[in-house]
């Protein structure tokens, strides 16, 4: 708001906004001596800059599914949280032990022009700390000369490993 009183000049301009945008401001007024003309100005409100970071998640190989989801945002103003960059999204699954990016992605905002960063999820291989090898049946050979020896699948047992899965 602008107000300009003299002599016998009144003039005002006045316009109020709050998101990001351009927007006429129309002055106005009278002189009892002079014809007024008035050339229309701009409030120009710029975008914010907010960057949007995907959650990160370290798991240990279970044998089942494993999800990050969620993200974090900053360079939010005026008291914002993340529920104002309504249709972001940031997920991952993975099941096998490895590392797998997380890439959020969604939104164009009105207010904020915003920038994204991937995240990971990070599947550890599980410890195999109770490896059995029980050998079972028959388990002697017959000298040949070589060194090789056979032993099938009825001649051992293997156990420790994660529930549903084996060698």
């Amino acid at each position: 708001t602008a107000a300009f009183v003299g002599l016998n000049v009144c003039l005002s301009a006045s316009r109020t906004a709050k998101n990001a945008g351009t927007y006429a401001v129309t002055p106005s007024g009278t002189d009892a001596n002079y014809n007024l003309s008035f050339v229309d100005g701009a409030l120009v409100i710029n975008k914010a800059s907010a960057t949007v970071t995907a959650n990160s998640g370290t798991v240990t190989y279970n044998g089942a599914n494993q999800t990050v989801s969620g993200f974090t945002a900053s360079g939010l103003v005026g008291g914002e949280t993340e529920a104002a960059l309504t249709g972001v999204s940031a997920s991952r699954t993975a099941k096998n032990a490895g590392s797998y990016v997380i890439t959020p992605n969604g939104l164009t905002s009105a207010n904020y022009t915003v920038s994204f960063v991937d995240g990971t999820l990070t599947i550890n291989p599980a410890a195999l700390n109770a490896i059995v090898a029980s050998l079972t049946g028959s388990t002697s050979k017959v000298y040949d000369g070589s060194s090789a020896a056979t032993l099938t699948p009825g001649n051992f047992s293997l156990s420790g490993f994660v529930s549903g899965e084996g060698a």
